[in-house]
């Protein structure tokens, strides 16, 4: 693969063949490969975050290290402790640690740990924090873009990331091809048509290129990748009645 890119540009020209819409000139597939760069990198991020443990989570789990750690830490046998059972606890703990050195080293670890673990849980703090502000500014701007709207606001169902990247490849799609976006149904009810093809071949080609390891990735990444073209059919549907959703509303309003 090509340095710092998703899609060789011998991959775009395999993408371009499969959709069965002609060859394209060198300018448009030079953009076709930029922007279906930008919206991949875009999509690595988001998923990789979207499958992140919540902020929430990770803040109890780091107050209950902080919590232990301090635990363990006020149960230690002291230095300037002088009672008999502190003293015969700290030869023992000497003894099987092989000398006072590295039973004291131990100790100091653990003050530290208690400090990262502090340290790390006010930082996730923070993040449940923004992460709240956020949340909040795109519902607010998602129940904005649908005011006079009949239909509910449009909220992302199971796998965020990919429908947003999905969008983001019917976009790809309209600007290069010049073509709205669709899709067709054989006789035999056959999902069909070069917007599923176009989409289709992209995911195909991330797919092999993450299966190769030529981009970090996990396997759950890989799988969410591979659609079959009758649920694109319906994941396209659904995202072209949201953007006719949108546009109806921003006509209204104007």
């Amino acid at each position: 693969m090509a340095k710092n890119r998703c899609f060789s540009p011998g991959q775009i020209d395999s993408i371009v063949d499969e959709t069965g819409l002609g060859v394209l000139s060198e300018e448009k597939s030079a953009i076709l490969i930029d922007r279906l760069d930008e919206y991949t990198r875009t999509f690595l991020v988001e998923w990789r975050w979207q499958e992140s443990p919540s902020s929430s989570d990770l803040e109890k789990l780091l107050g209950a290290i902080e919590n232990n750690a301090k635990r363990l830490q006020n149960s230690l046998p002291k230095k300037n402790d002088a009672s008999l059972l502190n003293r015969e606890a700290r030869r023992r703990l000497q003894s099987a640690a092989g000398g006072s050195t590295r039973l004291q080293a131990v100790v100091e670890s653990v003050n530290e740990l208690q400090t990262w673990a502090e340290t790390a849980r006010t930082r996730a703090q923070v993040g449940i924090v923004l992460q709240r502000r956020k949340d909040q500014a795109r519902s607010q701007a998602d129940d904005l873009a649908h005011i006079g709207d009949e239909s509910q606001p449009h909220r992302h169902g199971g796998n965020a990331a990919l429908n947003g990247y999905l969008a983001g490849l019917i976009s790809v799609y309209e600007q290069i091809f010049k073509r709205q976006a669709g899709t067709t149904s054989s006789v035999d009810g056959e999902a069909g048509g070069p917007t599923i093809r176009f989409v289709s071949a992209c995911l195909a080609t991330l797919r092999a290129n993450l299966a190769k390891g030529d981009l970090q990735c996990e396997c759950a990444l890989i799988q969410s990748l591979d659609l079959t073209n009758s649920a694109l059919r319906s994941r396209i549907r659904a995202i072209l009645k949201s953007h006719k959703g949108m546009a109806k509303s921003a006509q209204e309003k104007n």
